[in-house]
């Protein structure tokens, strides 16, 4: 049996106190680091473990505890709720088409002219034409 035996030339002095503070921060920094990654790696199985819970929580409220009789009653409820609502947009819209039928009382807009745009923007009507030509306008900045 061979035992290691340690070397007596070898002295190892603990003194913390000798230690610089960013020595300190770095060392904690690459243990917080380390952990951190560790933690991550780990959170798979956590996640698992909460999957577990959920099952066991579901399981035992809904079908140990009849709580499927309960989601049955909610879900009658809402459908009641969904029914009502298409049932009240239905009719709504059904007054509309019989109140306002097919006519058009929108007011036609009739298209802008040159020479009006020249006015409102108080350009030759040769500049509207051009800028309308182009895929870019480029409209600097007044300085006043």
């Amino acid at each position: 049996m061979n035992e290691v035996k340690p070397d007596p030339e070898i002295e190892v002095i603990e003194n913390p106190s000798l230690r610089s503070i960013p020595r300190i921060i770095g060392e904690w920094g690459v243990t917080v680091l380390i952990w951190a990654f560790w933690v991550y790696l780990l959170s798979p199985l956590l996640s698992l473990g909460l999957w577990l819970l959920g099952i066991h929580f579901f399981y035992r409220e809904v079908v140990v505890s009849a709580g499927y009789v309960e989601f049955f009653v909610l879900v009658r409820k809402l459908g009641l709720v969904v029914m009502s609502v298409f049932l009240l947009l239905r009719f709504w819209g059904l007054y509309n088409y019989w109140f306002f039928g097919r006519r058009n009382r929108r007011n036609q807009v009739e298209e802008t002219s040159f020479e009006s745009l020249s006015r409102i923007f108080r350009l030759p009507v040769k500049v509207i034409t051009e800028l309308q030509d182009n895929k870019e306008i480029y409209w600097p900045p007044h300085m006043d």
